[in-house]
């Protein structure tokens, strides 16, 4: 139960879902203690944004679930992120890509015992019709249920992290074509296309000729998003995570009323 860092850099290249611009992300080796950084500041909840469709940290760095996913799903205790680029780059729409380069260079364990954020008390955040909460567990676990139109409908699962790398990392991102259609209208979504991400038709038809990896991918991507989510707290985390229709947003505005109050949560190792 040593802290893990990475045994070398990682350099992430791809282009970004929004600009369609090429987009450069290092992951470096951190020392003990520095938990989850950006160019050497501490990530937390209170410096992250969340919003409709992605997660931003520092004001800087949009699109990060899915590379914050990847350290906390792999058990990176330390790493610093460095970009200048303004977007994560998307690959295709998962996190597999990440975790293979991650595994690639490997990982090194340090000296000092793991720590990590243990909830001590159940904290939920309602807004309009989606509700996510955190309550007490000695694993993390994720419960979620999505509820959208036909082809992807209401499903719900049961996931722990220790499902990540099989489970949930290969899960892609997922949109209908006309919304991807308005937003690319409107300046946005420049490089989303089916080859980095599923895409759906308005006749309800999945468009990419694959199909999907999993008869739950729609779901199960959720999860993908919530446990990059629940990186931003900078440490690996330890609590039972539920979701109804949440996302990013509400998933940050959970975090800061956990961090609200210092009875909600400790530092244990």
């Amino acid at each position: 139960m040593k802290q893990r860092t990475l045994a070398a850099p990682v350099i992430l290249e791809d282009i970004g879902t929004h600009t369609g611009a090429p987009c450069s992300i290092i992951l470096s080796p951190a020392a003990e203690n520095t938990g989850l950084a950006f160019h050497g500041q501490p990530i937390t909840p209170l410096n992250t944004t969340g919003n409709a469709g992605f997660t931003e940290i520092f004001g800087r760095l949009k699109t990060t679930e899915h590379i914050l996913a990847s350290l906390m799903g792999l058990g990176v205790d330390n790493a610093d992120i460095t970009s200048d680029s303004p977007e994560c780059p998307i690959f295709d729409g998962s996190a597999a890509p990440i975790v293979a380069a991650i595994k690639k260079v490997g990982l090194t364990e340090q000296n000092t015992p793991r720590r990590f954020l243990k909830i001590m008390r159940p904290v939920e955040y309602s807004d309009q019709d989606a509700t996510v909460s955190l309550s007490p567990s000695n694993e993390l676990t994720f419960d979620i249920e999505i509820n959208y139109p036909p082809p992807i409908g209401n499903s719900r699962i049961f996931l722990s992290i220790a499902d990540f790398e099989a489970g949930i990392a290969p899960a892609r991102t997922f949109a209908r074509q006309s919304d991807v259609d308005a937003l690319q209208k409107a300046g946005y979504a420049l490089g989303a296309t089916i080859e980095r991400g599923i895409g759906i038709d308005d006749s309800g038809c999945i468009l990419n000729p694959e199909g999907l990896r999993f008869t739950d991918e729609f779901v199960r991507h959720k999860v993908l998003d919530a446990v990059g989510d629940m990186a931003t707290v900078g440490i690996p985390l330890l609590g039972a995570y539920k979701s109804l229709r949440g996302g990013h947003r509400q998933n940050n505005a959970l975090l800061r009323k956990l961090f609200s109050d210092m009875a909600n949560y400790a530092i244990i190792s």
